[in-house]
């Protein structure tokens, strides 16, 4: 994901899923040079292993520039064009981004 307004916003987007997908750590972020800003919003974005969504969402908006990343990513899946058909796991899954878009934008 490459949404974003600022420089910092594009960065934490391509990375937010790093620290959950790949063996990287924190410290592995810090050591190739990235800022304690982005870290900190990756950071924020990573999902604890068995966090309850509603945790992880207040976890987020915990963190101004996370929490931005966080919608642009939330408006990515929620884009119906990348769907060929639409089944009922995927409206129950639109309804779960809503809901979290909502949650974040009523801070």
């Amino acid at each position: 994901m490459n949404a974003g307004q600022t420089l910092e916003e594009k960065i934490v987007g391509v990375l937010h899923d790093v620290l959950e997908d790949t063996k990287l750590t924190v410290a592995d972020l810090f050591f190739e040079g990235f800022s304690e800003v982005i870290v900190d919003a990756v950071h924020s974005l990573t999902k604890i292993e068995n966090e309850d969504y509603n945790h992880y969402l207040n976890r987020v908006m915990q963190n101004d520039l996370a929490t931005r990343v966080k919608l642009n990513d939330l408006t990515d899946n929620m884009d119906l064009r990348r769907l060929e058909v639409l089944s009922d796991d995927d409206v129950e899954r639109m309804q779960k981004y809503l809901d979290a878009y909502n949650k974040l934008t009523d801070k």
